[in-house]
């Protein structure tokens, strides 16, 4: 299946065992469970077969044996403006929900048992500083190869997964001081050298 999220259309899917002729489904607020037609990012969820849409008004899963998109609270909730940037799945399988109103970290097997009662961490500020009470925008999410994991900040450069042992989480931050072009990371990507690119 091929997943589409659209900036004002909600989302779109289709089989591309249909080509060329393309049939799409779409699932937006007057037609389904879904909380907003913005939609920042899409990401598929093996363990619990469905998938995870991030809107501007929060968290939605869709289930893919029932069709159903439900929400999903998260602590963003009550923020104003509450896009949900970007969003990935480890190797661990926690969701990694990238949001303007900081980082939520959620444990899929916890959903998997109870898709009501889920358990998450949220780090809303600076995520080397969380004493700073700056509330932290990320923009991207990225499991290198190696399994650490990469953040974008929108203004406070790049941070890198040291310790996920206990909460709160231990992050190393680079920024400009450090060699980045800029505070400001909105995509990252690894080559076959294992070198990491920022944009």
């Amino acid at each position: 299946m091929l997943w589409i999220g659209t900036w004002g259309g909600g989302v779109c899917c289709t089989s591309l065992s249909s080509l060329p002729n393309l049939s799409f489904k779409s699932y937006s607020t007057h037609n389904s469970g879904l909380q907003s037609d913005y939609v920042g990012s899409l990401c598929f969820d093996k363990l619990n077969n469905g998938m995870w849409i991030g809107t501007t008004h929060g968290l939605c899963f869709f289930d893919l044996a029932t069709n159903t998109i439900v929400k999903v609270s998260l602590p963003t909730d009550v923020q104003p403006n509450n896009s949900l940037t970007r969003m990935i799945i480890d190797r661990k399988q926690r969701l990694w929900v990238g949001s303007h109103h900081g980082l939520v970290v959620v444990d899929l097997f916890s959903f998997a048992k109870n898709r009501r009662n889920i358990h998450y961490y949220y780090m809303p500020y600076l995520l080397d500083k969380p004493s700073s009470r700056i509330i932290e925008k990320i923009s991207c999410i990225y499991q290198a190869k190696d399994g650490t994991i990469w953040l974008g900040s929108n203004g406070y450069g790049v941070y890198r997964l040291n310790s996920d042992a206990r909460f709160p989480y231990s992050f190393t931050n680079l920024t400009v001081n450090n060699g980045l072009c800029d505070n400001s990371i909105y995509g990252i990507l690894e080559d076959k050298y294992h070198r990491l690119w920022f944009s």
